[in-house]
């Protein structure tokens, strides 16, 4: 297996990094800001959620609002996790999709201005578009998050997890990528086109997988890892049209 086009693909893509940094750096942080709100409201939100149960509970101190409490708890872990669902979808991933456009500007020598990290917000075609994706990509957290929701099934939920967690990165690697490069196209396009890719090069991109989780959790220089998937997306599939705006 060739693992020189991972590193030929980082070497271009911090390169491409450095040549952008600004605009790069400002859309990690708006980013990272927005994803933030989320965890903090979901954090927020589950202590306010636990409070309302128990003061029900003590103030009841019977059956009958011990179940109460547990309904409470659960309908409203319900709408808190629902809410914090849709933040990410309806605003973290497009800002997200913003970062990924920039990438795949950057890899093809076009100038990279800070305004590209709202590229999902241009129009409403884009913005559906883009959150359609979203939809699609997080079915396995939706599902995870009811289970996780329901009374005895958090552990289930628990253990599903890394599961989801490994399998996921290897479905949408590249998917993204394709799906703002083939405008045209569908969600489902995009995911078959990664899977073709992946299936003969499974553990270079394990490897790849881990090396991007990695550099992507590194604030502000993980766009380095989105240019470079974008490099090694088209050495991998050179036939692949690049018709994104």
């Amino acid at each position: 297996m060739d693992f020189d086009v991972i590193t030929d693909g980082l070497k271009k893509g911090f390169d491409v990094w450095k040549d952008n940094a600004a605009a790069y750096i400002i859309g990690c942080i708006i980013v990272g800001f927005s994803f933030f709100i989320a965890i903090a409201g979901f954090v927020f939100s589950t202590f306010i959620v636990v409070f309302i149960s128990q003061a029900i509970m003590m103030l009841s101190g019977s059956i009958t609002g011990m179940i109460g409490s547990i309904v409470v708890s659960l309908v409203a872990t319900l709408i808190i996790r629902l809410l914090v669902l849709l933040f990410l979808i309806l605003v973290v991933v497009p800002l997200g999709f913003g970062l990924i456009n920039m990438a795949i500007k950057g890899a093809r020598g076009d100038k990279v201005e800070i305004k590209d990290i709202f590229y999902s917000f241009t129009s409403s075609k884009v913005y559906k578009r883009n959150v359609t994706f979203a939809f699609v990509a997080f079915i396995p957290f939706i599902v995870l998050g009811i289970i996780s929701a329901v009374p005895l099934m958090g552990l289930i939920a628990f253990l599903l997890l890394p599961i989801v967690l490994i399998l996921v990165p290897f479905f949408l690697i590249f998917a993204a990528h394709i799906y703002i490069m083939t405008p045209s196209e569908n969600v489902m396009y995009a995911i078959n086109e990664n899977l073709n890719i992946v299936k003969p090069n499974v553990v270079m991109i394990f490897v790849l997988i881990l090396i991007c989780g990695i550099i992507g959790s590194i604030p502000l220089v993980s766009p380095v890892s989105l240019i470079a998937i974008t490099f090694i997306l088209k050495e991998l599939k050179p036939d692949l049209r690049d018709e994104s705006a």
